[in-house]
């Protein structure tokens, strides 16, 4: 099974982004908003930005620390965080609102990621949840996955594969030489 090392800065970095950009970012969205930055990137270069590990949800694909993170900050454990929770204020299905406390550093991402993130934000940061589970149910990498086991990241390119052959290789060369340091 393809892994990567979850990156807890980009993951706080992000939420951050996210929180100035996206209106009215509940848990659901955000986890919805990580996987669709994460597919996205990996399609394009090989590589999550976060490197999280997905699990197939009943909602669909869902980062794994993340959402501890997220849930950790909720219920007020996360102390240390970047971001808060107003739970005065309710996304429309009725969830606390992530928000940030300190303003975004973006020289932790690289251009291209910066890129990906902005795109991606555009394009799916005003949907509703619901909608965003929508789409997530149409990509194989949830519908041929077991429900509350991870998702192997090569199922994130079975969608399209041809157009995401070099990207797929890259990947798959990645794995064998974290498998290979691994053993030494």
């Amino acid at each position: 099974m393809i892994r990567f090392n979850f990156d807890k800065e980009k993951f706080f970095a992000l939420m951050q982004i996210m929180c100035e950009k996206v209106p009215d970012l509940d848990i659901l969205k955000a986890v919805k908003l990580l996987y669709f930055i994460d597919r996205e990137f990996l399609l394009q270069y090989g590589r999550p930005i976060l490197g999280d590990a997905y699990i197939c949800m009943n909602l669909g694909p869902v980062p794994s620390k993340a959402y501890d993170y997220l849930k950790d900050i909720q219920n007020g454990l996360e102390v240390n965080s970047p971001l808060h929770v107003d739970k005065l204020s309710k996304s429309p299905g009725g969830y606390p609102i992530f928000k940030t406390k300190t303003s975004t550093e973006l020289d932790i991402f690289a251009e291209v990621e910066v890129s990906c993130i902005n795109d991606v934000l555009q394009k799916c940061g005003n949907l509703a949840p619901p909608t965003l589970v929508d789409i997530s149910h149409k990509h194989k990498a949830w519908d041929d996955s077991e429900r509350n086991t991870p998702i192997d990241y090569k199922l994130f390119f079975a969608d399209e594969p041809e157009k995401h052959k070099d990207a797929y290789e890259a990947m798959i060369l990645e794995q064998e030489d974290r498998d290979f340091v691994d053993d030494i």
